[in-house]
Parts: C-alpha cells; sequence; structure tokens
C-alpha cells in the first residue's frame, strides 16, 4: 500500500513536470559586445532555445530597435547590419523585415519546419551610435537580450570588451534587471582589464531583460569623423535631405524647362498707342497679358457688351443701412448701329441672357455665372491660347511629376523608417525641411507662370497692347504731351472703360476726366446704367465694385543610445530597457 502512493504520487509528479521540461524557453542568452576604436560595436549573440513546434515551427526572430526619440524630440537612428547567423554550428538563411521602430530578423527557412529539442543560434551584428560621450569618460548603456521576449530566459551572460587594455579600477560596471523601468539587481559584474563580464541571477521571465552599463575613461574611442557625422545626419533627417533633393530636381528641371520653351520673344520698346490692337477685346487683352483667364476677363467682358449696347446694369443699394450693393443685367434689343461684338463677347452674351431678360449678381444664380464663365474662357481660349501664347502646361505638369514622385518615396520610406509629423515643427531638421517644401510649392507656382510665352505674334500684340494701357493710365494733365491724342470727351470714357478695367488701369483712366464730368449736370449717367454711384466715375468707384461684385457672385458659386543611463553623469537612473539595443524575439 505504501509502496503503491509513492509509485502514484512518483508518476503525478513526472506529470506535472512534463509541461514545463517540454515548454519553449531560452536556455541561454549569452552576448559579446566588441567595442571598436571607431566607435562602433560588433556583438555576437548565442541563443540556446528549447523548440517544441509550439511557437518555435521554423526557427526564431530577433527584433532591433534603430530609431529613437530623445526627450526634446530629436530623432536618432543608429546602424544595424547582420554579418552572420547560424544554426547549430551551419550557416542558417535569415530574412529581415522592417517593424515600428526599427528591425525584425527572422531566422530559419519559411518552407523548412524545425526539428524539435535544443538549437543553438548564433546571430553577428554590426551596429554604430551606441557609445555615450561625456566630457569625463565614454559608456555604453546596452539593453542585452530586450525587453520583448515571448519566452523565458534561464540564463544571461554580456561580456563588454574594450579596444585595448584599460586598468579596471578605471572601469565602472553595473546592470539592472526586470521588466521596463524596472531598477532590479539580479545580476553579477565582473571587471578586467578587457572590460567588465555581466551574468544573470535568476530566470528571466517573458517581457523582463538585462541592461548593463559599462564606463572607461576617455581616449580609448575616436570620435565620429567628418565622413561618419555625415552619415549620421542624413540618416537622422533624411526627410530633409530628401527634400532638398526633389527641390534641386525640381528647380533644375524647371530652369531647363524656362530656357527651352518658356523664355519670350524680345519685346520692342513701348510707346503710347490710342487704339487697341485689331482683333483684341478687352478680355482677350487681359488674358494674353496674364496668359491665363479670371474673373476681371469675364467683368471686363460683362461691360463692355454694356458700352456696346447689348445690356443694361441696374445698381441698387441693399442691406440694413445700405451699404451692400446689388447688379443686375437687363438684355437689349440689338441695334444697327451697335458696335459689332466679338467672338468671346457674345459667347458670353448668349449664356448670360441669350434665354432670360435680366439677370441678378447674386449667390443663388452662381451656376448659371459659372457656365458663362467657362463658354467664355473656352471662346477665348479657342481664339489665342496656341496662336497668341502658349501655356506649357505640359511642361509645368512635369514638374508636379517630379514633387509628386519625392512625395511618394517620402512616404514610402517614412513607412519603412517610421516617421512623427512632430519632427517638423520641433526640430531644425523639420524646419529646414517645412522650408524647402514651402520653396518647393513657390518654385511650382512661379514656374507656371514664367513657362507661359507669347508666340511672335502674341509677343507684337502684347506690344501695343502695353502702349495703349500706357495711353490710357496717362496721369491728368500729362495728355497734352501726347501727340495727335483724341480729346477727352464722355464717350472717349465710356469706349476705352472695359479695356482700362481689362488692363487695372480704370482708376487712373477715370481720373483724366474729372473735369469733363465736372461739366456735366448731376443727375447725368451713361444709356447703359442706371444707380448712384456714377457721380463717383472719377474715383473709379462704380468699376471697382462692379468688377469685384461679379468675381464675388462667380466665388460664392461659382531614451536613445547615447544618452546617459546616469550612472556616473547624475548619480543613478538607470533602468531594464533603457539604452540603446534591446527589442526582443520570439519564435516563428
Amino acid at each position: 500500500m505504501r509502496s503503491g502512493a509513492i509509485a502514484a504520487w512518483l508518476v503525478t509528479a513526472f506529470l506535472a513536470a512534463m509541461p514545463l521540461s517540454a515548454a519553449e524557453r531560452i536556455l541561454s542568452f549569452d552576448s559579446v559586445i566588441e567595442v571598436q576604436a571607431n566607435s562602433e560595436i560588433r556583438v555576437r549573440e548565442t541563443i540556446r532555445v528549447e523548440a517544441e513546434g509550439d511557437n518555435i515551427k521554423r526557427g526564431i526572430f530577433r527584433e532591433f530597435p534603430t530609431r529613437y526619440d530623445r526627450a526634446n524630440g530629436e530623432r536618432v537612428v543608429v546602424g544595424f547590419t547582420v554579418l552572420s547567423v547560424e544554426r547549430d554550428g551551419a550557416p542558417e538563411p535569415y530574412h529581415t523585415k522592417a517593424i515600428a521602430n526599427g528591425v525584425r530578423v527572422y531566422i530559419g527557412d519559411k518552407d523548412r519546419l524545425l526539428d524539435r529539442g535544443q538549437h543553438s543560434y548564433v546571430i553577428i551584428y554590426r551596429s554604430d551610435r551606441q557609445l555615450g560621450s561625456f566630457p569625463d569618460h565614454d559608456e555604453l548603456y546596452w539593453n542585452v537580450t530586450g525587453n520583448g521576449w515571448q519566452f523565458p530566459i534561464e540564463s544571461v551572460s554580456a561580456e563588454v570588451r574594450l579596444p585595448a587594455p584599460v586598468d579596471p579600477m578605471v572601469v565602472s560596471a553595473e546592470g539592472y534587471t526586470g521588466y521596463q523601468g524596472d531598477t532590479g539587481k539580479d545580476l553579477t559584474a565582473q571587471l578586467s582589464d578587457q572590460g567588465a563580464r555581466y551574468a544573470s541571477t535568476r530566470v528571466l521571465q517573458s517581457g523582463e531583460g538585462l541592461t548593463i552599463v559599462a564606463s572607461w575613461p576617455k581616449g580609448l574611442i575616436a570620435a565620429p569623423t567628418a565622413t561618419m557625422r555625415l552619415q549620421y545626419l542624413l540618416r537622422d533627417d533624411w526627410l530633409a535631405f530628401l527634400a532638398g533633393t526633389g527641390l534641386l530636381a525640381l528647380f533644375g528641371y524647371y530652369l531647363y524647362a524656362w530656357r527651352r520653351v518658356g523664355r519670350d520673344p524680345p519685346a520692342r520698346v513701348v510707346v503710347p498707342i490710342y487704339k487697341p490692337p485689331a482683333n483684341y477685346s478687352p478680355a482677350a487683352m487681359r488674358l494674353l497679358r496674364q496668359m491665363s483667364y479670371d474673373d476681371e476677363c469675364c467683368a471686363a467682358a460683362v461691360l463692355s457688351l454694356a458700352v456696346k449696347g447689348r445690356l443694361k446694369i441696374t445698381e441698387e443699394k441693399t442691406g440694413l443701412l445700405g451699404f451692400g450693393r446689388q447688379f443686375t443685367l437687363h438684355k437689349n434689343e440689338p441695334l444697327p448701329t451697335n458696335p459689332a461684338l466679338s467672338a468671346d463677347e457674345a459667347a458670353l452674351f448668349d449664356a448670360l441672357l441669350g434665354t432670360r431678360e435680366s439677370l441678378v449678381l447674386e449667390q443663388k444664380n452662381h451656376m448659371v455665372l459659372r457656365l458663362a464663365n467657362v463658354a467664355h474662357q473656352k471662346s477665348l481660349d479657342q481664339q489665342y491660347k496656341g496662336q497668341a501664347f502658349k501655356d506649357n502646361s505640359g511642361w509645368h505638369l512635369a514638374g508636379l511629376v517630379i514633387a509628386v514622385v519625392f512625395g511618394v518615396i517620402a512616404i514610402l520610406i517614412g513607412r519603412y523608417n517610421g516617421f512623427n509629423i512632430a519632427w517638423l515643427f520641433t526640430q531644425p531638421g523639420g524646419w529646414l525641411t517645412l522650408a524647402m517644401l514651402l520653396a518647393s510649392f513657390i518654385a511650382i507656382g512661379v514656374f507656371g507662370k514664367l513657362l507661359k510665352a507669347p508666340t511672335l505674334a502674341g509677343r507684337d500684340a502684347l506690344d501695343q497692347i502695353d502702349g495703349f494701357r500706357q495711353y490710357l493710365s496717362v496721369a491728368e494733365g500729362a495728355e497734352l504731351k501726347l501727340i495727335d491724342a483724341p480729346p477727352l470727351t464722355s464717350q472717349l470714357f465710356e469706349s476705352y472703360l472695359p479695356a482700362a478695367l481689362a488692363l487695372g488701369v480704370e482708376q487712373r483712366w477715370a481720373e483724366r476726366f474729372a473735369s469733363v464730368f465736372d461739366q456735366q449736370p448731376a443727375n447725368t449717367s451713361p444709356s447703359w446704367y442706371s444707380g448712384q454711384s456714377w457721380r463717383s466715375f472719377n474715383q473709379s468707384s462704380f468699376t471697382s465694385s462692379f468688377g469685384s461684385s461679379f468675381s464675388s457672385a462667380i466665388s460664392a458659386a461659382s531614451s536613445p543610445p547615447g544618452s546617459s543611463s546616469g550612472s556616473r553623469s547624475s548619480g543613478g537612473g538607470g533602468s531594464s530597457g533603457g539604452g540603446g539595443g534591446g527589442g526582443g524575439g520570439g519564435g516563428w
């Protein structure tokens, strides 16, 4: 009976022990960190595991952080290069994958399952920017295991090897164990003339790790060279570098494009002329000068239709205090004496009043105004775009494609390297990046105008338009210096008022006629206008108000590596999970 009870107890104990003995775990984690004289480190990790096919099916993976953000928001990107991987003494296939803040190294063959039992993996890699440089010492603050392992680790050892022998009395060594942020001391540390050795004194559970600190006098490690610092800068501020490269590429392309197609034919000396060039309506003159269409083109055309007798403009005060203005267009029946309409004016008239007797320039009619605007622009483009000027939009679009390509590259690299948008606003590299992005947008806008160029025929018309504009903008009294200039009459004023509005000199044109209007009765107004603003024509308020009101109607519609562990710099402050290295791992 007694022997049966003992046997049952032994069986129970054996069965209870089986899951523990068969559980996947890390039997030992041994790391050798060789500090190089050039400030890089070379790490050899020997990881012995028990694999049972649960999580460790094909092999293990090791995660290594490469991106850190300092407390001040500064970004640090360290180097990480796998040199070799072995399993059980033979080379083992591996592949890497970018993760949120670093790299994951998958060890094993995805098409081959691992035999159950114990396996020993050796990973050798190189990293840089892991050493802290302080006024009186250099330091390695290193997370040996990382705190992200899926399995418990039965034992950990680490050895720091310095590039040259040193007196152990001037070397400092300590460490921390536990979960992220813990300051446990379950380890031993021994000094030697080659560096320091560390060993854990208990099993580390999943999520726990060992972090070590080793410091030594200055002089053993050379400061990074200028080339290395440049590499670090480009690595940290890759977006600034990419933005700068993109800006240079964009500017270089646009400069080439401008030299090819954007240079204007030489202009002649501008002299005042008293008539606009033939076949150019007020809107067409504005279109050619700008080589683009805007609402003022439409406003000038509407005013030209009114002056030519095809419509009448009425103005009414609106609003509680009467400060607002509302314009209404009324269709007139054509008369044989009416001046002929240009093609663009005819298209605009048909769109505005072709099927209606009147149209109020207000928001509820925005669709009518928008369609009229489109019809007017289409008519002008058909007549002058390509014949009088070339907008070279294809060349400009190619620059936009360049900008988009660099933007896509930035997004792809950002997804691979990780990107914190706060960096743009908190760090000098981010400010520089924003400045270059702004410069790129400015370049796109500026060259969008510079690439437009008149043809030879357009250049000739522009010279005439500039001469006519010079005549319209002559100051009051200075017209006496003009030879054979037509006399100033109200008819002349009205005739050229649409052109003055189109060319942006309506105020100067109106001011020249102040004496003419002063001689007229107070209730005098042209047949094409009815409202309260006519007497203020010499201030050009009517034309300005009309243009802005029409435009408004359209618009209404229409802790990182190299940081201190605190062990010598500030009297303590390190913890498990701090410093460089770290990461973790698991099975796959």
